[in-house]
């Protein structure tokens, strides 16, 4: 037995009793003598003020001796532990590790039995049971104080040494018992089938097995196992199963491999869930100590207890209002004032239902904190994703690394903590920093000290050697020197598995492997044998890679969805087409998901596929469709006939045909041409569910909702209806039906963001945002762009919306933005900018929201640049130097703002605003040129006459020697112009005359060199000089119509504007709608 895991397995249910009067232990051993902490744990067993008990500082061990006598007095009087139990008080106020041991697990003891009697009740699937009372371990507090007992116990003639210490010796019952008084003990214990007495009550440990295998058989995985000695909670499977039976679909085992890294990751789960403190490891839980290990179990039922009501709690009440609304929704059918005695009669039913319903959620607010139980429920759901990303996290970077204890091998440090070495043979790594010689066979694993990003060659195919990226030789054996690669860690394969790691090694083993080859044939093989709740987990876990529910086998190409086709699993099919399979993927012999379908005569599946929209004209190898490969005429005539309604009426209901609609939902619920579920995604993508809100047909959508359809059904963005709705009515609708709220797409958009983005250039919605805002729609809650809904707001420039939003949520909106990082996500302002709503960014400023540090000169770069198209570019160029934005940023090549501006064809509103704000008109790239440059380049002479009158010096010459004049294309139109004056017409004529005294000389050149050009030759002659004269910029911005545009080489090609969201339109209803970013 270790001390370190029975102070971690004791430590964290300890600070599960005392968590209650707000004390934490670090180390049982260390802590519990100290202070009152003592006094405390046993007040939260018995209820009981001991008064004579204190503060045990500055007691003098005599002092602490009868304290502890006193305590354990208590104990028995209030029957916590059995009145025959003998504790060496001496011993306990020595710290004694065997005695204060021994005094902590009888607690525990009756900490478990506490849980084993309530366990039916607390595992009751029904929420409105577990709503009846709360789950409490603190008893109620009993009138009056404790006083001593007048007898004295029998003590041992060995008391105080060795064995004869723990000896137990019968004690008489004090005359002063006192039951503790628990809270609704009887309503709890009423659940438990045939409750023994106390006495006949089976041993801890026991129990704790009782209620493992009881919760494993909770979960489709957990009923393959069976935990019979405490040795077998060292399985990952268990911790698994066992969290799942709490929070469903929180770990998926099939993926995880059975090893430390997987323990502790279930272990944290469980402490950040459930808001508990321990540090019990897998270390701890490979030890295996009985008392540790119960301990720590004890701990995490009662605790997962606690969750497991809270989720009730907030369940009913969502439910009993759920109720509450179809039986209002019942009385507005019937007239208030009617004199049809059953209409009376039905009112008066319905009215007493309802006040039946809120008496019953006044009781459970009386019982229950609910906003705290709903606050939980929303962090465990949380804590899940995190979860999630931190397991794909890991499977990225397949490695993690173990700091050595001891000086130990290879193999027992792997027996010892539970490592799982069966990735790499057998073999693990280990850190050095000395010169190592390796064998051409010898791998290596290289850590990016930068990113952390570990390097093999080993773990996938088509990898890059070590060798290579090192620059050493690829075969022979070669010495390596890590000192030589200051970038990287370097981890060395362990020649065997016996070999010492000393104190504080660091090593390093493969936990994932680098594919998912292994999982997508456990994947099918699950399908093959019909597991559907393992298929599920696997494609729940990998659904945000399509490439694994798409992935094929190598043999045939069939991918999951080929395979559940042609066996008849239905609800695997299902699950797979809502998860994104692609429904008319080919195989090798280039056959859909419908050849296989047709080929196991599964009629329903093919009318699912149907429905969900695949391509029945697709060929196979043979050169022949599905249909056509069908011997049976019936089942051809079935399929084609089926294939041919919907192909008749999805493009009318796509039109907005919504009687088309109300047929097919009529057909449905008719029995005449009714749907395989009402869940198929029929119309291009959405359900009919969907389509119904889209159009906003109340009366539809209550249809739907009647036949059972489940109202946060998702469409092929991952969106709920409310997500589609375009009106209040049928919002409403939606929402009393229990549509959540707060519920996100694929893209982490909630129904908020959505109506705050809105459908461009179309009015706010301003009644769904209030609505969706009093239902208590999160004001803060980002999508996977890290954008709020103020954010959308910002984005359509739709200020109405954005005063809502602050009436409602002002300083939680304010908060939330000053804790953005500064490159992500942009401001409210840059967004009203990039989308060109200047009058929102106004307005927002006027609010006192800014910009971030830097995108100001950002966003006029891009302004001048045309990257964000502006109608009025001067007045957001003027809003943007309001903000803080300088007149002479410099952008990539060295130019400035006056340097684009100079080149900007249409008016010089930019230029003018630049220069009156003090812009250098003389600045110099990296190549020396000037706006002036720019100017004349782009043939752009009102803004060079603009430039030239304040002050512009056109003898600067760039780095190839040429002046800004120089550049110029047609000499005659300038000095034509009367745009400049007549010393800067005078400078136009010489250099016209200069320009036309170097092409002659070009030219006579030319023919004195003996080179006789025909016409043809002559005019390339001609373009060649001219070329050399006027170097042209590969990237130019949109020129004047009519007249083209020169610019110097020396201008850097534009930068894009940084990841913004995108307007994307629906690709399944027309008319805009709903919009994803």
């Amino acid at each position: 037995m270790s001390l370190r895991t029975r102070v971690n397995g004791f430590t964290a249910w300890i600070n599960l009793r005392l968590r209650e009067y707000n004390v934490s232990l670090s180390n049982v051993m260390l802590d519990l003598m100290s202070g009152t902490n003592l006094k405390t744990l046993v007040e939260s067993m018995t209820g009981r003020d001991i008064s004579n008990v204190q503060s045990l500082e500055g007691l003098t061990q005599q002092q602490k001796v009868t304290r502890a006598e006193w305590i354990v007095r208590e104990l028995k009087q209030c029957n916590v532990i059995p009145p025959d139990t003998f504790i060496d008080a001496r011993l306990f106020a020595m710290r004694s590790a065997d005695h204060v041991f021994d005094l902590l697990w009888r607690l525990v003891c009756h900490d478990i039995w506490f849980v084993w009697e309530r366990a039916e009740y607390l595992q009751h699937n029904n929420p409105g049971v577990l709503v009846q009372a709360p789950f409490k371990w603190i008893p109620n507090k009993i009138k009056g104080k404790s006083g001593k007992s007048k007898k004295k116990a029998d003590t041992s003639l060995l008391a105080g040494f060795g064995g004869g210490s723990a000896s137990s010796s019968p004690q008489p019952r004090s005359s002063s018992s006192v039951a503790v008084v628990w809270p609704d003990s009887d309503l709890f214990k009423s659940y438990k089938t045939k409750l023994p007495d106390k006495a006949k009550y089976p041993k801890a440990d026991e129990c704790i097995l009782e209620l493992i295998n009881a919760h494993l058989k909770k979960t489709q995985e957990g009923q393959k196992l069976s935990v019979v000695r405490v040795e077998d909670m060292a399985d990952h499977r268990v911790l698994c199963c066992l969290v799942n039976s709490f929070v469903p679909f929180t770990f998926t085992s099939e993926v995880l491999p059975n090893d430390r890294w997987t323990i502790n990751i279930c272990l944290d789960t469980i402490n950040k869930m459930f808001y508990g403190e321990s540090s019990f490891t897998s270390a701890d839980l490979v030890e295996g100590d009985p008392m540790a290990v119960c301990a720590y179990f004890c701990y995490f039922f009662m605790i997962a207890y606690k969750y497991r009501q809270a989720k009730s709690v907030a369940d009913r009440i969502d439910s009993i209002h759920q109720m509450i609304r179809e039986c209002d929704h019942e009385l507005s059918q019937i007239p208030p004032k009617t004199e049809d005695s059953i209409q009376q009669r039905q009112h008066n039913e319905l009215q007493q239902k309802i006040d039946k319903l809120k008496a019953e959620i006044a009781t459970i607010e009386g019982k229950f904190d609910v906003a705290h139980c709903r606050n939980w429920v929303d962090h465990v759901i949380l804590t899940q994703r995190e979860v999630h990303k931190s397991i794909r996290s890991k499977i990225a970077k397949r490695f993690d690394t173990v700091e050595v204890p001891r000086s130990i091998s290879i193999n027992d440090l792997s027996l010892a903590m539970n490592i799982n070495l069966s990735l790499t043979s057998g073999t693990a790594f280990y850190l050095s920093t000395d010169k190592e010689p390796c064998s051409e066979y010898r791998k290596i694993v290289l850590r990016n000290k930068e990113t952390q990003e570990y390097i093999d060659d080993f773990t996938a195919r088509n990898k890059e050697p070590i060798r290579k990226i090192l620059g050493l030789r690829l075969f022979d054996v070669v010495d390596v020197v890590p000192a030589d690669f200051p970038q990287y860690d370097f981890f060395f394969e362990a020649p065997s598995r016996n070999k010492v790691l000393k104190s504080g090694a660091i090593m390093l083993y493969q936990v994932f492997p680098g594919n998912h080859i292994g999982w997508h044939r456990q994947c099918l093989k699950s399908i093959k044998e019909n597991e559907v709740d393992t298929v599920k987990n696997m494609i729940t876990f990998f659904k945000t890679q399509l490439s694994f529910i798409n992935a094929t086998e190598s043999s045939t190409g069939n991918t999951a969805l080929h395979c559940a086709c042609k066996l008849g699993c239905y609800s695997i099919a299902l699950f797979l087409l809502e998860h994104g399979a692609n429904i008319n993927a080919r195989n090798n012999y280039r056959q859909t998901p419908l050849f296989s379908a047709v080929e196991g005569m599964q009629r329903k599946i093919c009318n699912l596929l149907i429905e969900w929209g695949c391509d029945v004209n697709i060929r196979s190898v043979r050169g022949t469709t599905a249909f056509e490969s069908i011997k049976n005429d019936d089942f051809r005539d079935h399929l084609t006939n089926k294939y041919e309604r919907f192909a008749s009426l999805v493009p009318k209901i796509t039109d907005g045909d919504s009687e088309t609609l109300k047929l097919m939902i009529k057909e449905h619920v008719s029995g005449l041409q009714p749907l395989c579920t009402l869940r198929s995604r029929c119309i291009n993508g959405s359900t009919l569910l969907h389509t119904a809100a889209y159009f906003g047909s109340v009366p539809l959508v209550k249809s739907l909702l009647s036949h059972k359809v489940d109202v946060n059904l998702t469409d092929y963005k991952g969106a709920t209806a409310l997500h589609r709705v375009r009106n209040s009515e049928c919002m409403k609708a939606l929402i009393d039906t229990g549509a959540l709220v707060n519920i996100s797409d694929d893209e982490g958009n909630s129904p908020l963001h959505v109506k705050c983005f809105g459908e461009t250039n179309k009015p706010s919605e301003i009644d769904c945002i209030e609505m969706l805002i009093k239902d208590r729609a999160r004001l803060v809650a980002r999508n996977h762009r890290k954008l709020m809904p103020a954010h959308c707001c910002a984005m359509q420039g739709r200020i109405d919306a954005l005063e809502l939003l602050l009436k409602h949520g002002d300083k939680e909106i304010r908060e939330a933005l000053e804790k953005e990082e500064e490159s992500t996500p942009p401001s409210l302002i840059h967004l009203a900018i990039a989308n060109d709503h200047l009058a929102c960014a106004k307005w927002l400023a006027e609010r006192n929201f800014s910009l971030k540090d830097t995108e100001a000169d950002f966003l006029v770069e891009k302004v001048l640049t045309e990257t964000i198209k502006s109608n009025e570019q001067a007045a957001v160029l003027a809003f943007l130097f309001e903000c803080g934005a300088t007149v002479n940023p410099t952008f990539p090549g060295g130019n400035t703002a006056l340097h684009f501006a100079a080149m900007m064809p249409g008016t010089t509103d930019v230029l003018e605003l630049l220069l009156s704000h003090g812009a250098d008109i003389n600045a110099p790239n990296s190549e020396y040129s000037t706006p002036l440059f720019f100017s004349c380049q782009a043939n752009n002479m009102f803004s060079a006459s603009i430039l030239l009158a304040r002050g512009a010096d056109y003898r600067m010459k760039n780095n190839k020697g040429l002046t800004a004049l120089d550049y110029i294309n047609d000499f005659d139109e300038w000095i034509e112009s009367g745009f400049f004056t007549d010393e800067i017409v005078t400078r136009l004529k010489a250099y016209s005359l200069k320009h036309s005294r170097d092409l002659v000389r070009a030219i006579g050149h030319k023919v004195l060199s003996g080179h006789t050009a025909n016409s043809k030759g002559m005019t390339k002659t001609l373009n060649v000089s001219k070329s050399l004269l006027r170097p042209i910029s590969p990237h130019p911005l949109p020129p004047k119509a009519g007249r083209p545009v020169y610019i110097t080489k020396s201008l850097p090609a534009l930068l894009p504007l940084p990841p913004l969201p995108a307007k994307k339109y629906p690709e399944v209803l027309p008319n805009g709608g709903y919009l994803m970013f």
